[in-house]
């Protein structure tokens, strides 16, 4: 019988998915409710099996979340989806990640799935959210048409998010405060080189690249053609922008960002950084900071067929961006942030603890360094 049972286990994880292992977590639910008395069986290794590879499909959350798995975690049952969430093995940049695998399941279908929310909000480590993320999306989040009862958690996890943030160590410990228990945290999926190619670019006037995720905050690259109808025919823009509505913002945030727009160099086949590094935080009303030129050179130029940028009518540009977010002291998530405006070369700077000023200034490309996996400002 063990031997069968285990061809069966073998069989079943091969082909294993997503689906199968989310009916295998509510048959498991449905047993126990109407036998309590029941032992452990062959059966409930069976469910661990499905329980174990709904993890491992989800492990780097961030990853899965920008790929053709986002579209499956939106399908699946609340049942499933806490069985990710509470995971210590996931492997994220911080807690916002978590935070925002949450945020995409219920707004999937928010009218229905707001009243299921409780029981997946325990399972998110409030204290650990960067603070930057607390203020600008948690609390956005926590005003919206939830149920009382998950209004009630929203409330509670926010004061013990203050308590968290504003109490030294010893005084936690003192107070029996409890310690939230990390996951597997990693600095260096704080930044991230997010690549955008554009094929027939002589073509295009207009792209977006595909959205992807960094510290639970949703972005893109757009390429723009400026001024067209220039008759030198303009120049080649490039923007980073933050998507408020997808990373749930309001109008009102602050975000300090760091990055460099690099394009592949058809010489040396390697990434070059025409302007270099810029900071400045991302608001509502900056939501776009970018180049009306990248590339230094005028349409036309670029279109000669010894552009040294366009290979085969082809630009491939690189974004190397950094998350700059006061984090808690446990993990300490440390990192700093460059960015850029839309109308001109603009900058700021600082570190993951101090407080960015307004002002802007420029940064040359050697001060922007993946150190550790964190994003290091050379000021």
């Amino acid at each position: 019988m063990e031997a069968a049972f285990e061809a069966a286990v073998s069989s079943l994880t091969s082909e294993m998915t997503l689906a199968k292992a989310a009916g295998l977590l509510l048959a498991s639910q449905r047993l126990a409710a109407t036998d309590a008395s029941r032992g452990p069986s062959n059966l409930d290794e069976l469910f661990d099996v499905a329980q174990r590879f709904l993890v491992s499909q989800f492990i780097d959350l961030e990853a899965a979340l920008g790929s053709a798995l986002a579209g499956e975690w939106a399908k699946l049952p609340v049942e499933a989806i806490k069985v990710v969430l509470e995971s210590s093995e996931l492997h994220v940049g911080s807690e916002n990640s978590i935070f925002a695998a949450y945020r995409a399941w219920v707004h999937h279908d928010f009218a229905q799935r707001k009243h299921v929310a409780i029981q997946l909000l325990p399972h998110i480590r409030f204290p650990l959210l960067q603070r930057n993320y607390l203020m600008d999306v948690v609390r956005n989040e926590a005003d919206l048409d939830y149920p009382d009862e998950a209004k009630k958690v929203f409330a509670k996890r926010l004061i013990e998010c203050y308590i968290f943030h504003t109490s030294s160590d010893v005084r936690r410990e003192t107070l029996g405060e409890p310690r939230p228990e990390q996951r597997r945290y990693d600095l260096a999926l704080l930044t991230t080189r997010q690549q955008f190619t554009i094929e027939g670019v002589s073509q295009v006037r207009e792209k977006w690249s595909d959205p992807f995720m960094i510290g639970g905050y949703v972005f893109c690259l757009l390429f723009q053609r400026k001024n067209p109808d220039h008759p030198d025919g303009g120049t080649i823009g490039v923007y980073m922008h933050i998507k408020p509505r997808e990373s749930g913002l309001s109008t009102k945030f602050y975000l300090p960002l760091a990055f460099e727009l690099r394009v592949r160099h058809r010489g040396s086949n390697k990434f070059v950084s025409p302007k270099g590094v810029y900071a400045s935080p991302f608001t509502f009303q900056n939501r776009a900071w970018g180049y009306v030129d990248l590339l230094g050179m005028k349409w036309n130029d670029f279109l000669k067929p010894n552009c040294y940028y366009r290979d085969n009518d082809v630009i491939v540009f690189n974004a190397q961006v950094g998350l700059a977010d006061p984090a808690p002291r446990t993990p300490p998530v440390s990192s700093t942030s460059s960015n850029t405006s839309p109308q001109h070369t603009s900058a700021q700077g600082g570190n993951a603890n101090a407080n960015l000023a307004p002002s802007r200034q420029h940064l040359p490309s050697s001060s922007l360094s993946l150190s550790g996996g964190s994003v290091t400002l050379n000021l």
